[in-house]
């Protein structure tokens, strides 16, 4: 794909000049909507506008280069303004202070950013080249074309070349701006250009949209200096032991020869990173370690919660799906106190399924603080999840903290309805005992700190996880108790919605409506992790509204599931109809693909629709999603799996009435009345859609519509 031409490059004269950023903005987007590669300027100058409020992207030497990635941008292009009249520092600051000149604007569909972003990244970085940024300056515009548009044969060029010189570097960098776009490689190749003119080795890894050119961890143990030039937390584990400078990348793109020499000299503050376990690993990056620091703590904690989701939920579906086989096997069992283990297979299904399950908890609470503190929160994680977890086919007799034989055990024999079992706290327990035990931790690690030379470096492998975690269940054990009682009237709360119909229709419309509303995001993990939980709880006394007579089935996964299959489903139905004027072809494509992604319950299938047409298709799933949930409620269909769609149906069962629940009929009217939960929510979503779009289509016509 080209991503400029000749009638992207603009010779402002003095008479257009545009007098604030707001103009100069405007400007590119009127040449980008009048060759039709926008669908609104206004929603692209917002864009522009939002990145500066960021931090400006005007450069060195009279070079800005603002960026935006945005749902209404139809293919990615750079447009080249050279200003007659420049425009002042006051007007657009630069980072040499001087007047900006020269405008190189990128612009990235949301939907298509992993297709392009390296190649614009890579133009990022070249500009931090005085000679290749002259030739935006002097250069003829055919010139000035082949310059992009030959960028991807030079970047690969490059790669190839790197791949070859592989070797010890006096210096290795880490280069990232809050939006990964320009200063994080503009940064890395003036580091580059500014080591090559000293004859220094050095390796750059940019942690952009993606993270390239990674450090291996022993390219950081062997290299001489570490430059982290960074404006935004990054993992810092893997440094440990290491002696770093950290700074920003505006001040590297200013004078990277100036950064180096300073830290080779000792110049600048040098930051010890403190010693950690040997063996850390760039993989880190994908996993959202953090680190001993309080730094940030309140920004990071809701991520750290869905990093630790994130990893719990193969072992929910995992176990989920095997559960509910055994529940399959053994159907002719339904009904009876061992259903679901009345045979070998279905025991052996059952066991393996309870097992994976039983590891919900640890998992979760594991991996919420290795987000926060690194992996010194893993070992007291799992520890303080299994008591948080209280019971599990392996782990009863060893976490069994609270039974007949422990103190305090009036516990064991007074939890409403479970009479016998280990108390626990669940998923509650689990999450508060994290961010408990990391209050705990940073602490200990902070006054290790202070310990001779001599024992720092058995701080992180035995001191900090001895000391660290043995305090941490101490603190916990009491803790969790009042965590216990608040889980029990959660359990009593669900237990009095399941014998109140309407609460329960209430209850169901909303986690469905939350699977739509942002599709993968933190309100339909909350929702999906609620639908996890009554799995958990279903059964035994909370009542048929729950989990029908049968343990392990919930009517409020099952509303889950369903909210989250509507959305892709629907998109599916409407783009269907009038792919000649309402639909270009990308969406058309994408349609098809809906159509397994809402049966296999993969809701994320519906954000390319709803990030470029979010007025029309917002509305529209989360009132089909809420349809699809109330009928659910009203007919109380339930499921034993956590995932799986329509590969899951035959698990779906149904209280309703007299029916008794887990047998052929139930199973059996469940699934119809579960078909008719999902297309009447489907039906409406795609109706609405399709209206909605037909008004927008009538106002402004799409660019590029498909072809029947």
């Amino acid at each position: 794909m080209k991503l400029t031409n000749k009638d992207l490059i603009i010779n402002v004269p003095l008479e257009g000049a545009p007098k604030s950023k707001k103009d100069l903005f405007e400007l590119i987007a009127n040449k980008l909507i009048d060759k039709k590669f926008i669908k609104d300027k206004n929603e692209l100058i917002n864009g522009f506008l939002k990145r500066e409020e960021q931090g400006s992207t005007g450069m060195v030497e009279g070079f800005a280069i603002p960026h935006t990635i945005n749902k209404e941008i139809v293919e990615p292009k750079v447009v080249i303004l050279r200003l007659k009249k420049p425009l002042s520092n006051e007007k657009y600051s630069s980072l040499d202070g001087k007047e900006i000149t020269t405008i190189i604007s990128i612009i990235v569909p949301q939907n298509g950013r992993n297709d392009h972003l390296s190649i614009l990244s890579s133009l990022s970085g070249k500009l931090a080249n005085k000679e290749f940024a002259a030739q935006f300056i002097k250069g003829s515009i055919p010139k000035l074309v082949d310059l992009v548009n030959n960028i991807e044969q030079d970047k690969k060029q490059e790669t190839n070349q790197h791949e070859h010189n592989s070797k010890t570097f006096n210096i290795v960098a880490v280069t990232s701006c809050p939006t990964g776009i320009a200063h994080t490689y503009m940064a890395a190749e003036s580091l580059e250009e500014a080591a090559k003119k000293l004859g220094i080795s050095i390796k750059v890894e940019t942690q952009g949209q993606t993270v390239q050119n990674i450090l291996t961890q022993q390219e950081i143990n062997d290299a001489e200096f570490i430059i982290l030039g960074i404006d935004r937390e990054i993992e810092m584990n893997r440094f440990s032991g290491k002696s770093v400078f950290k700074t920003g990348t505006k001040p590297i793109i200013k004078d990277a020869t100036k950064i180096i020499n300073q830290m080779i000299n000792k110049e600048v503050e040098i930051t010890q990173i403190a010693t950690q376990v040997a063996g850390g690993s760039s993989v880190d990056l994908a996993k959202g370690a953090g680190e001993l620091s309080f730094e940030n703590f309140g920004k990071r904690s809701w991520k750290a919660v869905m990093n630790g989701v994130s990893y719990m939920l193969p072992f929910v579906i995992f176990g989920g799906i095997f559960l509910a086989l055994s529940f399959l096997i053994d159907i002719n069992n339904a009904g009876a106190d061992n259903f679901g283990s009345g045979s070998a297979v279905a025991s052996w299904f059952n066991g393996i399924g309870g097992l994976s399950m039983g590891l919900m908890v640890p998992v979760l609470t594991a991996y919420t603080m290795y987000a926060l503190i690194g992996r010194q929160g893993l070992l007291p994680g799992f520890i303080i999840g299994f008591i948080a977890a209280g019971s599990g086919p392996a782990f009863t007799d060893i976490f069994n903290l609270y039974g007949e034989n422990a103190i305090p055990n009036w516990l064991y024999d007074i939890q409403p309805g479970y009479a016998g079992t280990v108390p626990s706290s669940g998923f509650i327990g689990g999450i508060a005992g994290a961010f408990l035990a990391v209050s705990i931790i940073i602490p200990i690690s902070w006054g290790l700190d202070k310990l001779p030379k001599s024992l720092r470096g058995v701080k992180q492998i035995l001191l900090l996880p001895l000391l660290g975690t043995g305090a941490v269940v101490v603190v916990f054990w009491f803790i969790n108790i009042p965590l216990i009682y608040l889980t029990w009237g959660l359990l009593g709360g669900l237990s009095l919605m399941s014998n109140t119909p309407s609460l329960i229709w209430l209850l169901c419309l909303m986690l469905a409506m939350m699977m739509a509303i942002d599709m993968g995001g933190p309100i339909n993990k909350t929702a999906y992790v609620f639908g996890i939980t009554s799995l958990s709880w279903a059964g035994g006394s909370l009542g048929t509204g729950v989990g029908g007579a049968n343990e392990g089935y919930s009517i409020y996964m099952a509303a889950v599931m369903a909210g989250g299959m509507v959305p892709p489903l629907s998109l599916a139905i409407a783009t269907m109809f009038g792919r000649n004027k309402l639909w270009d072809q990308q969406d058309v494509e994408a349609g098809y693909s809906n159509w397994i992604m809402g049966a296999s319950f993969i809701t994320e299938g519906a954000i390319p629709f709803a990030s470029k047409y979010p007025k029309q298709v917002m509305p529209s799933v989360i009132t089909g999603s809420a349809i699809a949930g109330l009928i659910v409620g009203i007919f109380s269909v339930s499921i034993a799996a956590p995932h799986g769609g329509i590969f899951v149906f035959p698990l779906l069962n149904t209280s309703i009435g007299s029916i008794n629940a887990g047998t052929g009929v139930s199973i059996g009217t469940g699934i119809v009345f579960y078909l008719i939960a999902i297309s009447a929510g489907s039906l409406t979503a795609a109706g609405m859609i399709y209206w909605l779009r037909l008004k927008e289509v009538t106002k402004r016509p799409i660019a590029n519509p498909a072809k029947t």
